[in-house]
């Protein structure tokens, strides 16, 4: 990609190929319907978005619970069948490495003991390298902020430190901003500060242009509030970074932030990049993108440039769009357009998504690369319960947990289509169901799976894994205690089309009703 140089073309999403709105026979989701088909927010307005933030989480994942499911007595067989020593259902993938508070701090054990450094060091490191020695400190005041940064954008840059844990109060804004554009190379040093959105009016706190720069370090940004008009306004309810922009986030907080609008707008709560973002050591939760058109993607983060996440939890942020509208995509992330998205050492848990990718959606020519990440108890009304992939590039997931995930379509685990060779390495697949077909893997394009697990996932059929049109090649995995509730629906591969092959040291088992269906050659039942 030319030097991040990407033009905003307006969040001009095209319409998925499969788009069926279940908002009949399935608890739960009317719900969400609901709460979309108010419409965008105004000022006058902005309490039908606040309904999102009330969503009861155990009642929007019951999105799943269709005909496709059986009934909480099988649900109980399933679990007691699948029980033992080496269950795993539910239980390891919160537990071990993954344990912790929900701080995005957890990727941490995954570094190492070669890799492990004295936080402090770290932080005084860090501080020396963004030039807290020279940062001008602003006192606990509005104001004198917003006029110390305007200076800076006018002067070519600078660096400043907040007072240490101070609540800002914004009340007013100029162009939907809190601050002017930076077009500079622009630092702050939150030192534990809080940026809060106050009042009736609707803006977000930054907006970056090309050539601008933003440092953003141990600072919360809550309340921003962005809406916007047809076709395309109302994007990035803390920040926006467009094209030719950068901006790096650590240890940074985003909460409570909102963006809205009709037609294609309404994208990324928290953030909308066209650009360049770091997001690491961050917390994105509870944040809100909707639209009732194509627009109301990434719950927290909307995605048309390159965006690297490290280290960082996303948590319970919704993307919704009305019966209607074919948006509502990227619980926590959406990829569109060209995007590049990097994660690793992250978790991605409890995101909503009316329609596909509960957790992360990723179409029209992006590249996904998923590493050392936990994406969890993620719900789609559509398709992807955790991820949903439909690219002419390639997606590579690597040493994650997909569980708990629940899509009302295919794919509850992952939804996956590529015109390129796509690897899924070392990833462990548990208690992910879908409505339909692929509890734990759809997949309709050219994959290799290699050295993971899928147990206890479920759908109608395929309890496992659902290749529908694809290529897949299954290599040294365990697919052992999944079910189907059709009554030949393969616990474990069903093939519909394509191909599936697996190796001599792939296990296929215990699986019910069979192990397989539609001629998986090497399978037995």
């Amino acid at each position: 990609m030319s030097n991040y140089l990407r033009k905003n073309k307006t969040s001009t999403k095209a319409a998925p190929r499969r788009r069926i709105w279940v908002a009949t026979g399935v608890a739960g989701l009317t719900g969400v319907v609901g709460l979309a088909a108010s419409g965008a927010a105004t000022s006058a307005g902005a309490a039908g978005v606040d309904r999102l933030a009330s969503l009861k989480w155990s009642t929007a994942e019951q999105v799943v619970k269709a005909d496709g499911k059986r009934d909480d007595a099988a649900q109980g067989e399933k679990h007691d069948r699948g029980k033992g020593e080496d269950d795993r259902s539910g239980g390891d993938w919160s537990g071990g490495d993954w344990s912790g508070q929900s701080n995005g701090k957890d990727g941490r054990e995954w570094r190492g003991k070669d890799d492990r450094r004295d936080d402090r060091k770290d932080d005084r490191r860090d501080d020396r390298k963004d030039g807290e020695d020279h940062a001008k400190e602003v006192p606990c005041d509005t104001e004198t902020l917003v006029e110390v940064v305007n200076k800076a954008v006018r002067d070519d840059g600078g660096v400043f430190k907040l007072a240490k844990d101070c609540t800002y109060k914004f009340t007013e804004q100029t162009d939907q901003n809190a601050f002017p554009v930076i077009d500079e190379e622009i630092k702050i040093l939150g030192n534990g500060a809080k940026l809060v959105h106050e009042g009736t009016e609707l803006f977000r706190f930054f907006e970056v242009n090309s050539g601008g720069d933003l440092t953003l370090k141990d600072l919360t940004l809550s309340g921003g509030q962005v809406s916007g008009p047809p076709p395309a306004e109302g994007q990035g309810g803390a920040l926006l970074v467009q094209e030719g922009g950068k901006a790096h986030l650590k240890k940074v907080t985003l909460v409570h932030n909102r963006a809205t609008a009709t037609g294609n707008g309404g994208n990324g709560g928290a953030i909308a990049n066209f650009g360049y973002v770091t997001l690491e050591d961050s917390v994105a939760k509870d944040n809100h993108a909707r639209s009732t058109g194509t627009g109301g993607n990434g719950g927290a983060i909307y995605n048309e440039g390159e965006l690297k996440v490290h280290n960082s939890l996303l948590e319970k942020n919704t993307a919704t769009t009305n019966a209607e509208g074919t948006g509502g995509t990227g619980g926590a992330i959406a990829n569109f357009n060209d995007g590049i998205v990097t994660i690793a050492y992250s978790q991605i848990i409890k995101n909503l998504a009316s329609n596909d990718g509960g957790g992360i959606n990723s179409e029209d020519d992006t590249r996904l690369t998923v590493n050392r990440t936990k994406i969890a108890g993620n719900t789609a009304g559509g398709e992807g319960g955790g991820i949903y992939f439909d690219s002419s590039n390639a997606m590579r997931v690597e040493h994650a947990i997909i569980a708990d995930n629940k899509a009302a379509e295919d794919g509850g685990g992952i939804w996956h289509d590529s015109d390129t060779s796509s690897t899924i390495t070392g990833t462990k697949f548990y208690n992910n169901t879908a409505g339909r077909n692929g509890g734990g893997l759809f997949n309709d394009g050219d994959l290799t799976l290699a050295d993971s697990e899928f147990k206890d996932n479920d759908a109608r059929q395929g309890g496992a894994i659902f290749n529908n049109s694809g290529d897949l090649k299954i290599r040294h995995t365990k697919i052992i205690k999944n079910y189907a509730s059709a009554p030949a629906g393969a616990g474990g591969i069903f093939r519909d089309g394509g191909t599936v092959e697996l190796d001599d040291k792939t296990v296929v088992k215990k699986n019910e009703p069979t192990n397989c269906a539609g001629t998986v050659d090497g399978c037995f039942n």
